[in-house]
Formats: structure tokens, C-alpha cells, sequence
């Protein structure tokens, strides 16, 4: 297949680091995707949020669109 096929996405956005009030739960989130981590988190470990402004989707060869980060977002509920 040709990459030009393929579908792939490309993330825009801004990357800051966790405050000390939000790193319990940035390492509790962590954890529940990669419990096997544990024993590393407690060397030389930073937590980042990458605060999302667009993407690009490409789904293939000429079928493109632009996504806005607010629709991106999680919802409550």
C-alpha cells in the first residue's frame, strides 16, 4: 500500500509541564495505562501536558480536514 494511502494525524498544541497540585493525578493516570512503570517514577521523572490546538487528519490520498482542539477535549458526563 502507498503511504499516501495511509491515515495519519498530526497534533498541534502547546507542552507545559505538570504543576506540583496536579502531579498526583498526571502519575495516578499514568499508572493505570502503564502499571509496570511504577518502580521508574520515582528516579528523574517529569509529567507533561500537551494542551491540544488543532490536528490534521489525513485519511488517505485527498481526504484531509482540519480539527479544532476545543472538539478535542474530553466532555463531562
Amino acid at each position: 500500500m502507498s503511504p499516501l494511502a495511509s491515515e495519519r494525524v498530526t497534533v498541534l498544541g502547546d507542552v507545559e509541564r505538570v504543576g506540583p497540585s496536579d502531579i498526583g493525578a498526571a502519575r495516578d493516570a499514568y499508572l493505570q495505562v502503564h502499571p509496570e512503570a511504577a518502580r521508574y517514577l520515582e528516579l528523574d521523572f517529569v509529567f507533561y501536558r500537551l494542551c491540544v490546538r488543532s490536528a490534521r487528519y489525513v485519511g488517505g490520498f485527498g481526504r484531509m480536514s482540519w480539527l479544532d482542539g476545543a472538539s478535542l477535549a474530553p466532555r463531562d458526563g
